[in-house]
């Protein structure tokens, strides 16, 4: 077994397919029915589907969780996406660099860098 997608709900499907392609992922589908909009979005082998509710707008849309990301360099990732961004909190848990903005929807998107092996650590 392995990991397909996340899905996330969100308010205003092409702000969002926008924000993602602003972050290197490409539109791959998209799917609409009387209830739902949707788009799939690719990154490395990573999928993203965003699901625009139509018949239920007027409701508040419900986010739980976050999108969770781990990149090679956050200093090189943040420097090249700076613009995408209005926000960036920062902080080290355990050792390890980790960045988190808000996407257009409230969603929290985080990027954690990949750890680093030291010479004396088991692999």
């Amino acid at each position: 077994m392995r990991f397909h997608h996340a899905a996330i709900n969100v308010l205003d499907l092409q702000a969002s397919v926008s924000f993602y392609e602003k972050l290197g992922f490409t539109k791959i589908e998209t799917y609409c029915s009387h209830e739902e909009r949707t788009a799939f979005l690719k990154k490395n082998g990573m999928m993203v589907e965003l699901i625009e509710e139509v018949t239920t707008r007027s409701l508040p849309v419900r986010l739980s969780g976050h999108l969770a990301f781990e990149i090679d360099n956050l200093e090189r990732f943040l420097r090249e996406y700076r613009t995408v961004f209005t926000k960036v909190e920062r902080y080290t848990l355990h050792g390890t660099q980790v960045a988190y903005a808000i996407g257009p929807n409230g969603e929290e998107v985080e990027w954690i860098e990949k750890m680093r092996l030291s010479n004396n650590e088991p692999h």
